[in-house]
C-alpha cells in the first residue's frame, strides 16, 4: 500500500496506507505497539490478517498529552474495535515458576533481577499455558495510565509471550538498537529466555551461534526467525544471511 499523510497533532504525523476496505461491514481489532520513532498501529480482521497500518511518529515520545491526543485521534477513526490491545517491548521482564509466583510479590521479585527498575513501573503477569511458569514484566506507569484513559478496554501483552504461547519449536530473537531478546522453545519447552546487547550485526551471529552451541541444536532443523523493524532489517540481514542463510525475518 502506497503511504499517505493523514492527521497529525502538532509537528507529529499520522502515515497511513491507502483503505481497500470497508471497515463497518466487518469485525476488526486495533493493536498498538511502540517503535524507534513513536507507534504502530494494526487494524485486524478476526483472523489476525492486518488490514491496515498506521505509522505515528512523534517528537517527544514522553509527551503523554500529546500521545493521548494522538491516539484520541486514531480512536475517532476506528470507533467500532472489536478488541484494542498494546504489545510491549519492555527489556524489565523474568519468568519465574509457579509455585514461586506470589501476585504481591511480583515487583519484587523483578527488582532482584533488575535492581536498578524504577518504582514507576506497573508490573503485569501472565500464567502461561502448558509451562509450569509465570511471566512478569513492568511497563511505563504513565503510558499504561495513558493509554487506559482513552482506551479502557485496552489488554496489555508482552512481545515474548506471543512467541512463548506459539506450538511451534524455534529459536525466535526480537532485534532492537543494541539489544535482542531471544527465546528458544525445544520440544514444546522453554529452553532460553534472555537479553544480550550487540553493536553490529556480527554480534547478533555470535550469540546466536553461541546459543546453537550451547544448546546443542542444528540450526538446518530448527527455525531461526528475527523480528525487527525494517530499518534494523534491511541494516543487518545480509551479514546474518552470510553466516545463517536459513534465518527467517519477519516484519514488526
Amino acid at each position: 500500500m502506497n503511504p499517505t499523510i493523514s492527521q497529525g497533532i502538532g509537528n507529529n504525523k499520522l502515515i497511513r496506507g491507502n483503505m481497500h476496505f470497508n471497515l463497518v461491514d466487518i469485525a476488526y481489532g486495533i493493536s498498538i505497539r511502540a517503535n524507534s520513532d513513536g507507534y504502530v498501529v494494526s487494524i485486524k480482521d478476526q483472523s489476525n490478517n492486518v488490514l491496515e497500518t498506521l505509522k505515528l511518529s512523534l517528537d517527544d515520545k514522553s509527551d503523554m498529552t500529546l500521545i493521548a491526543q494522538n491516539f484520541l485521534t486514531i480512536k475517532e477513526q476506528f470507533p467500532n474495535y472489536q478488541t484494542i490491545g498494546f504489545i510491549s517491548e519492555s527489556e524489565y521482564y523474568s519468568l519465574i515458576p509457579k509455585d514461586f509466583f506470589r501476585q504481591e510479590t511480583a515487583q519484587a521479585l523483578l527488582q532482584m533481577q533488575y535492581p536498578t527498575i524504577a518504582n514507576n513501573q506497573e508490573i503485569f503477569y501472565y500464567q502461561l499455558q502448558q509451562q509450569d511458569a509465570v511471566f512478569i514484566y513492568a511497563c511505563d506507569h504513565k503510558l499504561v495510565s495513558t493509554l487506559k484513559n482513552v482506551f479502557n478496554d485496552i489488554s496489555f501483552e508482552h512481545q515474548l509471550v506471543m512467541a512463548i504461547e506459539k506450538s511451534i519449536d524455534s529459536l525466535s530473537i526480537y532485534l532492537k538498537d543494541n539489544r535482542l531478546d531471544c527465546i528458544v522453545k525445544l520440544q514444546g519447552k522453554i529452553k532460553l529466555l534472555n537479553s544480550f546487547s550487540y553493536q553490529i550485526a556480527e554480534d547478533i551471529v555470535y550469540h546466536i551461534l553461541n546459543i546453537l552451541h550451547q544448546l546443542q541444536i542444528d540450526h538446518t532443523k530448527t527455525i531461526i526467525q528475527i523480528f525487527a523493524e525494517d530499518i534494523l532489517k534491511n541494516a543487518h540481514q545480509e551479514v546474518l544471511h552470510t553466516y545463517l542463510p536459513n534465518i527467517v525475518f519477519q516484519s514488526i
